[in-house]
């Protein structure tokens, strides 16, 4: 079994399926202006969406990869694709007098989607709290749960996909998402970069332990011990 522990990752398809119904239309995610420059490839037909890997294997598959497609669906796929965008995940303390917290407003979305149901692309709104970090926006996912005190941490999607993605593997012959070193770095990168600009985030950020015991699903913040984690690996 393997234990990770992260700061920045892509989500799970159970986190997707979690979040699904209520922020149905941010479940695909727009291109940033650096990822389109850096090559990650822009749908025409679900305006200007893009697709991004996530750290779920597929099922009884030695090498199919979970994927956010373009249409607001989930895609399996392999993980050679060198065209994705990337969607950063990442968990905050939650500090109701924090200036993130403070500064959150909500965002009104209308995106075309496909209803697997009917296999027709529909137009679906969905409204999603935003905080902002350095012009960088992310979706907080459970807002409701930290405000009534049932979570203690804030679980964050970046708004857009803000890089082209590394490959989830190269040479196509895994799913591991332990394995994806450059992938995972990528993301640790990311929000490393974010914390170098801004004081308050680097506090506030905490590490998830991911295991493969559960295909890599559930994102566990290690809340008790997260200064003395940031002490030990970045400072």
């Amino acid at each position: 079994m393997s234990e990770l522990l992260e700061y920045g990752y892509v989500p799970s398809t159970s986190e997707y399926d979690k979040y699904f119904e209520k922020f149905r239309a941010f479940m695909s995610a727009d291109v940033s202006a650096k990822a389109k420059e850096q090559g990650a490839w822009v749908s025409d037909n679900y305006k200007g969406k893009g697709y991004f890997p996530m750290r779920s294997p597929l099922p009884g598959s030695s090498y199919g990869v979970s994927y956010g497609d373009t249409d607001g669906t989930l895609a399996w796929i392999f993980g050679t694709h060198l065209h994705a965008g990337l969607r950063v995940a990442l968990n905050l303390i939650y500090n109701p007098d924090s200036s993130l917290v403070k500064g959150c407003k909500y965002l009104k979305q209308t995106s075309l989607v496909c209803d697997e149901e009917t296999d027709e692309d529909i137009k679906v709104t969905s409204t999603a709290p935003i905080i902002t970090v350095d012009g960088t926006q992310f979706i907080w996912l459970n807002k409701e749960d930290c405000e009534v005190g049932t979570a203690k941490t804030m679980e964050l999607w970046s708004l857009e996909l803000v890089e082209r993605a590394e490959a989830f593997d190269v040479a196509g012959d895994h799913n591991d998402y332990a394995k994806s070193e450059k992938l995972r770095a990528q993301c640790n990168r990311f929000v490393w970069d974010l914390a170098q600009k801004n004081a308050e985030f680097k506090e506030l950020l905490v590490p998830v332990k991911i295991s493969s015991e559960d295909d890599y699903q559930t994102a566990i913040p290690q809340l008790p011990k997260a200064k003395e984690i940031r002490a030990a690996q970045w400072c």
